[in-house]
């Protein structure tokens, strides 16, 4: 079953994490204003949301988080260590090269994200 996406933004999760954004599925969680996010950030994030619905939600932040630990322990670096998780490789490989269209399971679904921003023509 697929969850309805739902987007916060301004929200404090990210920011006590030093991050732009964070998937807490089914919430994408945006640090800035809807006005302020680019298009790259929530592709980004919307690469996460696709793995997340691939994997499951325990399979994907099991595996997230060890992954994370794994690096974390070998590079002794956060920002490495978060780099070096192959969600995130794989979230920056694709961010700026697919639309919200090939992202989202429906197109119903990618243009009711692109209604949360102005420039929906950049985003799908």
């Amino acid at each position: 079953m697929t969850l309805a996406l739902r987007l916060r933004f301004g929200h404090f999760i990210p920011r006590l994490i030093r991050a732009e954004a964070i998937v807490l599925y089914p919430y994408v969680l945006f640090a800035q204003p809807r006005q302020k996010i680019s298009a790259s950030v929530l592709r980004h994030e919307l690469v996460h949301v696709q793995q997340v619905r691939r994997l499951g939600w325990f399979r994907f932040y099991f595996a997230y988080l060890a992954e994370y630990s794994r690096h974390l322990w070998r590079l002794r670096d956060h920002f490495q260590a978060y780099l070096a998780i192959s969600f995130e490789a794989e979230a920056y490989r694709l961010q700026d090269r697919l639309t919200l269209e090939e992202l989202l399971p429906s197109k119903e679904e990618a243009h009711k994200i692109a209604a949360h921003f102005s420039e929906v023509d950049r985003l799908v």
